[in-house]
C-alpha cells in the first residue's frame, strides 16, 4: 500500500483505488504492531531471573488483543472485502503500467519474493492460526485455572471465526442472487398476455414488470441452481432452475448463436453420431479411423439441419483427416 500511494502523489496509478484494492488493512496493521509491541513490553516487564514469560501474560495480552480488533471486527471487514480486492486486483492486471509497478514492488526484501495475492491473504490465515496456537499453549500450561481463562478465549476466538465464515456465505449468496437478478429478464404484463384487453391509463404502469427487484433479498437463501428438461407432450424444453428457501424459478434460457471467424475450430454435438463414435472430443492423440470421420461428415451432411458454417465444419472433418494420414 505505502509504494502505491508514494506513486499516486506524482500522478501514476490513478485509476488503482487503494481502499478498494486494500480495505482496511492500515487498521489490520495498527492493531497487530500495537498488539505485538504491548506483548513484548509485558513480556520483559514480568520477566524474572529463572521465568520469562508467564501465562498471565498472555492473558493481559488476550485482552488487549479481543479489544484492539472489537472481538474480531476488524479482520471480519478485512476478509469480506477480500473478494472485492481480487476482482480489483484482475482489473488493474490489464494495465501495462500496473503489471510494472507489481513487479518493482516484488522486489522489494520486504515482501520475501511473495506475490501481492499471497499478501493479501495472509491475515486471512492469521487470524484463523490464533485458536489453533491457543490449543498448543493450553497443552504445556500446568494450571487448571490459566487453562481455563486460556480455553474461554479460544472458545470466544472460534465463535468469532464462524459469525465471520457465516458474514462470508451470506455475502457471497447476496452478491450471486444480485447476479440473478440482473440477468434474469421479466417481461412486461403486457406481452405476457398480449391478447387480453388492458386500458390505456393502465398501460404506463404495466410496462415496468414489478418482480425485477423481487429476488435481491437479503433474508432469501439460494439452495440450488442447475439445468432441468422439462417434459412436454411432443417435445423436451431446456431450462435452467434456480431453487431458493422460498421461491422456486424456472427460467428459459436465451440462445445466442455464437458467429466465430472463418478458420476457427466450430465444436458442436451431433448427439446420434457422438455417442456412436465420439470424434469430436478434440483429442488430438487418440483418433479414430478414417473411414468412421467420414461416415460421420456424411451423416453430417445429410442431418443436420441448422445454420451454420458447412465449410468451415467440413474443413474441421478433413483436418481430422489429414492428421490421421500423417499419423
Amino acid at each position: 500500500m505505502e509504494p502505491l500511494k508514494a506513486v499516486q502523489v506524482e500522478g501514476h496509478l490513478m485509476n488503482a483505488e487503494p481502499r478498494e484494492l486494500f480495505g482496511n488493512l492500515d487498521e489490520v496493521c495498527l492493531v497487530t504492531h500495537t498488539f505485538c509491541t504491548e506483548f513484548i513490553e509485558m513480556l520483559l516487564m514480568e520477566a524474572t531471573e529463572t521465568e520469562v514469560g508467564q501465562t498471565i501474560v498472555l492473558l493481559k495480552a488476550l485482552s488487549r488483543f479481543c479489544q484492539l480488533t472489537r472481538d474480531g471486527e476488524v479482520y471480519h471487514e478485512y476478509c469480506l472485502n477480500y473478494s472485492k480486492a481480487i476482482v480489483c486486483l484482475e482489473q488493474l492486471r490489464k494495465s501495462e503500467d500496473f503489471v510494472r509497478f507489481e513487479k518493482w514492488c516484488i522486489r522489494d526484501p520486504r515482501c520475501h519474493r511473495l506475490h501481492l495475492t499471497d499478501l493479501l491473504i495472509s491475515p486471512m490465515q492469521h487470524c484463523t492460526k490464533v485458536p489453533l496456537l491457543l490449543s498448543n499453549i493450553i497443552k504445556y500450561t500446568n494450571d487448571d485455572e490459566d487453562k481455563r481463562v486460556i480455553r474461554m478465549t479460544s472458545q470466544k476466538l472460534e465463535a468469532s471465526l464462524k459469525n465471520l465464515e457465516a458474514k462470508m456465505t451470506w455475502l457471497k449468496n447476496f452478491e450471486r442472487m444480485q447476479e440473478i437478478q440482473r440477468q434474469v429478464i421479466w417481461l412486461p404484463i403486457t406481452e405476457l398476455e398480449p391478447k387480453s384487453y388492458i386500458p390505456e391509463f393502465i398501460r404506463p404502469l404495466l410496462n415496468h414488470q414489478p418482480c425485477e427487484r423481487l429476488l435481491a433479498n437479503p433474508t432469501r437463501q439460494l439452495v440450488h441452481e442447475g439445468p432441468v428438461c422439462l417434459l412436454e407432450v411432443s417435445k423436451t424444453v431446456d431450462m435452467y432452475m434456480f431453487l431458493f428457501d422460498d421461491i422456486l424459478l424456472l427460467t428459459k434460457i436465451k440462445k445466442e448463436v455464437a458467429r466465430q471467424q472463418r478458420g476457427d475450430v466450430i465444436v458442436f454435438l451431433l448427439e446420434d453420431w457422438w455417442n456412436e463414435t465420439r470424434a469430436c472430443k478434440l483429442d488430438f492423440g487418440n483418433f479414430l479411423s478414417r473411414e468412421r470421420v467420414c461416415v460421420g461428415w456424411d451423416y453430417f451432411k445429410k442431418n443436420c439441419k441448422k445454420n451454420i458454417h458447412i465449410l468451415e465444419l467440413k474443413g474441421f472433418f478433413e483436418h481430422f483427416e489429414l492428421i490421421h494420414d500423417k499419423n
